[in-house]
């Protein structure tokens, strides 16, 4: 089963007994100021859960696989995620 947002923010309606439009408030914010501390280069951290930083990929030569045409793919930087040894744990029980 996957969860979006929305069914996020249901769930926690449901159980948590908050108001959806708080939560959908709460996580809109807290998103928001990831992508603003990923955007300025820092890492951000949430103990127990991962961590999530930027990478930069640096240009590489490659082949089209139906054409064989060669190629440089551009330098680009990717978010990544490593997840926390709580987490971690958690989903292996």
């Amino acid at each position: 089963m996957k969860i979006n947002k929305s069914d996020l923010i249901d769930i926690l309606a449901e159980n948590k007994g908050y108001k959806k439009y708080a939560i959908k408030i709460a996580i809109d914010d807290i998103f928001e100021e990831i992508e603003a501390a990923l955007k300025r280069g820092d890492a951000v951290a949430i103990r127990g859960f991962g961590a999530f930083d930027v990478k930069e990929f640096k240009s590489h030569p490659a082949v089209h696989p139906e054409t064989g045409e060669r190629f440089i793919v551009p330098s680009y930087k990717n978010v990544v995620f490593r997840p926390g040894e709580e987490l971690t744990r958690a989903v292996r029980e």
